[in-house]
């Protein structure tokens, strides 16, 4: 894509291209016992051109081993996911690379006590390596009006989290609630560092313990019925407070939202 001046003219063009593959072993389902493993690869280069090039020419490759495994019996049902992965990125024009290797791993369960009534608890451990921009931004990002540091020492970024959540559905009515708390390790964030570069204020990214809480809401009751018809009412709300130890509310994060709306089936 390109970004362009105020009078119309080309200031900065991103090219990406990337390729990804996937392969998965697919179990047969047997005895409440299911589930599938597999190889995942992914390679994209993007060049910037241009006088906003904040960043260098970059590429990265991520090579990932999954396994995804449920077990199901009676009202209780089990959830089993696990993978690691092989993460490079590259600047060549600025000598520069890393990798990483992530490990991630999910469990949950979930109890069925009536009909179409289900209750669950998932726990999960995440890693992710931080991205080019996170690692080499330098310049002033026009988009956000801000002037960007990033830091090439970033180390992985760690998530432990827990959601519990309660889920219904009757004909005709459909209703979940769902809540987390998730705690991060070297979260990466930008903060303000108060001084200002070329006139906008300078964000410097940085790594700090994070904690994020919150909770989604839906419910859909349909009000009216008729042949070959029918009006629902939809509901839903989502809100989350993340917190960086030290700094305060993290930047960017959407606020507490509320949507209704009516749907007719003709």
């Amino acid at each position: 894509h390109a970004v362009l001046e105020e009078d119309g003219a080309v200031g900065t063009r991103f090219a990406r291209r990337g390729i990804e593959a996937r392969a998965e072993l697919v179990q047969e389902e047997r005895g409440g016992w299911k589930g599938r493993s597999g190889l995942q690869y992914g390679s994209a280069s993007l060049a910037v051109n241009g006088a906003g090039a904040i960043l260098p020419d970059n590429s990265d490759t991520r090579l990932r081993l999954f396994t995804l495994q449920s077990y199901e019996t009676g009202t209780l049902a089990f959830d089993a996911a696990a993978r690691i992965e092989r993460v490079s990125i590259r600047a060549g024009r600025i000598g520069f690379e890393r990798s990483f290797t992530l490990r991630s791993a999910a469990l949950g369960g979930a109890w069925k006590p009536a009909e179409g009534l289900k209750i669950g608890l998932n726990w999960s451990h995440g890693e992710r390596a931080p991205s080019a921009e996170e690692l080499l931004t330098d310049g002033l990002h026009v988009a956000t009006q801000s002037y960007e540091i990033g830091n090439p020492a970033f180390r992985r970024e760690h998530a432990n989290g827990f959601e519990a959540y309660l889920r219904f559905e009757a004909p005709g009515t459909r209703m979940s609630l769902t809540g987390y708390r998730t705690r991060f390790t070297g979260f990466i964030s930008p903060v303000p560092t108060g001084t200002f570069e070329e006139g906008f204020p300078v964000y410097a990214y940085r790594q700090l313990p994070a904690r994020f809480t919150g909770f989604e809401a839906q419910a859909s009751q349909q009000l009216i019925e008729w042949g070959g018809g029918s009006l629902t009412a939809d509901l839903a709300g989502d809100y989350v407070r993340a917190t960086l130890k030290g700094v305060g509310p993290a930047p960017r994060i959407p606020p507490l939202r509320l949507m209704g709306g009516l749907e007719a089936e003709m």
